[in-house]
């Protein structure tokens, strides 16, 4: 009986060390979510005002020149599976250092 309650003290102990690694991970995740969030947050209000000023100027918009899908990274670049997902700063980042396309000149 002794050996029975041992047993399953072992497994609670076992248990709780993996609740408690998994609590850390979602906190870790949770910091990088909330993060991400923010930087879309911004990137999104920065848009809206180049847009909004462009047109109180009177010129068009300016064209997206950086895609916004994973699958526009060269194979050489792109994200492990086990890794953590690019941000859009880091697809910028990355777009500025390798020459964006130009956006057409005005007629």
């Amino acid at each position: 009986m002794r050996e029975l309650l041992d047993t399953i003290e072992t497994r609670q102990q076992l248990v709780r060390e993996t609740a408690e690694r998994l609590r850390d991970q979602i906190a870790r995740l949770t910091e990088q979510l909330t993060a991400a969030e923010d930087t879309l947050k911004r990137l999104d209000v920065t848009r809206q005002t180049i847009v909004e000023l462009t047109v109180e100027d009177g010129t068009a918009p300016p064209n997206r020149c950086v895609p916004d899908t994973p699958r526009s990274w060269p194979p050489s670049r792109k994200p492990r599976k086990d890794s953590a997902p690019r941000t859009s700063v880091r697809r910028w980042a990355w777009a500025l250092s390798h020459g964006t396309p130009k956006a057409p000149a005005p007629n």
